[in-house]
């Protein structure tokens, strides 16, 4: 067998006993997975013994490691509806030997998310510009107060004049956004241009973007008080096609779950 790549621990205090671990490894596995509830990342628990009355939990990135080493406070909900306070050391602060200090975390790897309107000042900056053709069109930060006819009063003027292309609006709320799906190819940094120009777009602070390959699927169906852990557990099945689950956003009132994978090809 290879070197594991989970190379850099944390420690967490755990008093909670043997029995308690064994009920919440996976939920606490999840937490600790999960960017939005402790800054973490991917990451693995190699042995569930806390007879030292912590436990060691180790990274993949040594500056996903850091990043949760400095979130001020973490909380795990335990059966019984009880709440407990997660404690989080560096592994030399709990030996109480050199390099307590927790290190600065490194910078990420993550790569900046592009600007499309100024994209499309930089293709327009050297006389040319530039076609991207696609037939989808992403709208985010769309607020509650900005209605669907609103929206495509929008798109509307922000079309050629003898552009008679049609197309289909999508609200999706959870995300506070809309898709714009033409029924053929577009110029769409064109059209981006003159959508975010408009004074109402810019007055509800909207922003437009050519639609990704998406990391996100929408489960709907799901039984009555599905549990989000089940959720991630089943979409990280390999035999279904699953893969990493970064977090799962439950839906309860219309029974349905936004998954979002590490992944894009993990759906």
């Amino acid at each position: 067998m290879g070197e594991s790549p989970y190379l850099y621990p944390v420690a967490l205090k755990w008093d909670e006993g043997p029995d308690t671990l064994q009920q919440v490894k996976n939920k606490l596995l999840l937490h600790f997975q999960k960017r939005k509830l402790s800054n973490g990342g991917e990451c693995e628990i190699r042995d569930l013994d806390c007879s030292r009355g912590h436990l060691l939990i180790y990274f993949r990135d040594e500056g996903v490691r850091d990043q949760v080493l400095q979130k001020a406070s973490q909380e795990l909900q335990l059966p019984g509806n009880r709440t407990l306070k997660l404690e989080v050391t560096s592994v030399e602060a709990l030996s109480g030997g050199p390099g307590q200090d927790v290190p600065p975390a490194k910078p990420g790897r993550s790569e900046p998310i592009p600007n499309p309107a100024a994209d499309v000042s930089q293709h327009e900056a050297g006389g040319q510009a530039e076609q991207l053709l696609s037939n989808v069109v992403l709208i985010e930060n769309v607020q509650d107060s900005c209605s669907s006819e609103m929206l495509t009063l929008l798109i509307e003027n922000s079309r050629d004049r003898n552009d008679d292309t049609e197309f289909y609006l999508e609200t999706i709320p959870e995300i506070q956004s809309a898709a714009i799906t033409f029924t053929s190819d577009i110029d769409v940094l064109s059209f981006i241009q003159k959508f975010c120009a408009n004074h109402k777009v810019i007055q509800q602070k909207l922003r437009a973007k050519p639609l990704e390959e998406t990391r996100s699927i929408r489960a709907e169906g799901l039984p009555p008080r599905t549990e989000e852990d089940l959720i991630i557990l089943y979409f990280e099945n390999p035999k279904i096609g699953g893969g990493r689950v970064e977090e799962a956003v439950m839906i309860p009132e219309e029974e349905a779950a936004l998954v979002t994978f590490y992944d894009a090809h993990s759906k």
